[in-house]
């Protein structure tokens, strides 16, 4: 079958899904769930992903169980012991290598995200389960699902952000940026590396900033010093201007509790960190800096502009 095609049934499930999480009712999630798992059946079938292809057969079948996890029949917890075992079990039935284990960690997430009525942890299990699953979609070749999911990673972040606590942003922050001064310093790109250093300085600042010591807006004034500064200390030409501007506005976007201000600082902040990305040859990062622009694109016409046209007489 036409390569555009088997790609184009893997976005359709995935948007069906992506779209979903933003409804803050478990019951839509689990129906745009079992429309989605006969799409990505077919879909990952014609990419020979036997793994992914038998995932989404049992994945039929627990959101079947699970909308109904109201009712006395599907209650028991042994549906709930039943579905991870079958994910477990599938990944070594159907076993293609170590990419095979993906799925398997990914879909116990979601099943656990699924059963609980709880929403807060429903959105907290998705945030952490979409990683595993990139991978696989880049390893088996799903490009549409793989952008799809980096999106909807954006999306869960947004999802926790608004509905429970901007903290876990920050940690998720915090432990990125570990990782990105590790991914900078080995490309050479040395303002990027020395910013992820005092953005972690400023991550650990922030999450305690409702508490008195660390309320002043002195911090926020050191932040913003520091990272224009670095851009001088660091200099490596025109390109270290654009993570200063960049780490400014998202400073700014982390400070503010004013969701719609942080949507618009983080929309404005993405297009700077970008360009420096290609310069340097960060492709990996370039590719999720324009995926993440897309989702607070998608974020601030849903929240911000889509409803001050609504409210208008």
């Amino acid at each position: 079958m036409n390569f555009w095609l088997i790609q184009a049934l893997g976005l359709l499930g995935s948007l069906i899904v992506f779209s979903s999480v933003q409804f803050n009712n478990r019951k839509i999630i689990l129906l745009a769930q079992a429309a989605a798992c006969a799409l990505w059946l077919v879909h990952y079938s014609l990419l020979g992903a036997a793994t992914a292809a038998a995932t989404n057969i049992i994945c039929f079948a627990r959101s079947a169980v699970f909308y109904f996890n109201d009712r006395p029949w599907a209650k028991s917890k042994l549906w709930l012991a039943l579905f991870l075992v079958l994910f477990a079990a599938n990944s070594i039935v159907t076993w293609e290598g170590a990419r095979s284990i993906l799925p398997a960690i990914s879909m116990c997430l979601t099943t656990l995200a699924l059963w609980t009525t709880n929403m807060k942890r429903t959105r907290l299990l998705y945030l952490l389960n979409s990683p595993f699953w990139l991978a696989y979609d880049l390893l088996v070749r799903s490009y549409s699902c793989a952008l799809i999911e980096a999106v909807a990673f954006c999306s869960y972040i947004i999802a926790v952000w608004r509905f429970d606590i901007r903290k876990i942003i920050l940690l998720a922050q915090a432990a990125a940026c570990a990782l990105w001064l590790v991914h900078y310093s080995l490309l050479g790109a040395a303002t990027a590396a020395a910013t992820n250093i005092i953005c972690f300085a400023r991550s650990a600042v922030f999450y305690f900033n409702d508490r008195p010591w660390a309320k002043s807006k002195l911090w926020l004034a050191l932040f913003l010093v520091l990272f224009a500064a670095n851009s001088i200390v660091t200099w490596e030409g025109a390109r270290s201007i654009l993570p200063a501007i960049s780490m400014c506005l998202t400073t700014l976007a982390l400070w503010t509790t004013n969701m719609k201000r942080t949507r618009l600082l983080y929309l404005l902040n993405s297009p700077f960190w970008l360009a420096y990305d290609l310069l340097v040859r960060s492709y990996s990062c370039a590719l999720i800096e324009a995926v993440a622009f897309c989702s607070y694109i998608i974020a601030v016409w849903r929240f911000d502009i889509r409803k001050t046209k609504n409210i208008e007489p």
